[in-house]
């Protein structure tokens, strides 16, 4: 399943209008086509608080399918939960690329609140084990 995904949905890059609660993004950079569950891992890894994750997680994604099913689109939770936990490793690469690639870019403070949510992340949910299954 491929859809147009933003591919940096972290929370720095939602904004919310006042007015009626809608939300939208900035930073258009990485827009791609790719499997959905590309931006909703990359969001909820990166962007909530890694506690809370690891108690609603499953039911974060299962939130996102009853919503997708809303507007007509299918997809199983075996097959979102197996690419969520693959995205797992997106989230992290993309974020140590993004920290490393220069002091001035990603401060500290952020940089290491953001990659030790990605690593818990990637250890929580199997990321690896997820990853052997793809090549086996």
């Amino acid at each position: 399943m491929l859809c147009l995904v933003h591919g940096d949905a972290h929370l720095g890059n939602v904004f919310f209008h006042k007015k009626d609660g809608s939300a939208g993004f900035y930073d258009m950079q990485c827009v791609a086509a790719e499997h959905p569950m590309r931006d909703v891992a990359y969001h909820l890894i990166l962007s909530c608080d890694s506690a809370d994750l690891a108690r609603n997680e499953r039911a974060y994604v299962e939130a996102y399918l009853r919503r997708l099913a809303a507007k007509g689109q299918s997809l199983s939770y075996g097959d979102a939960w197996r690419e969520y936990r693959l995205h797992a490793l997106w989230a992290l690469t993309a974020l140590v690329i993004s920290a490393g690639a220069s002091a001035d870019y990603f401060a500290e403070g952020p940089a290491r609140l953001t990659i030790s949510r990605a690593a818990a992340a990637v250890e929580r949910v199997d990321a690896r084990g997820a990853l052997l299954d793809l090549i086996d």
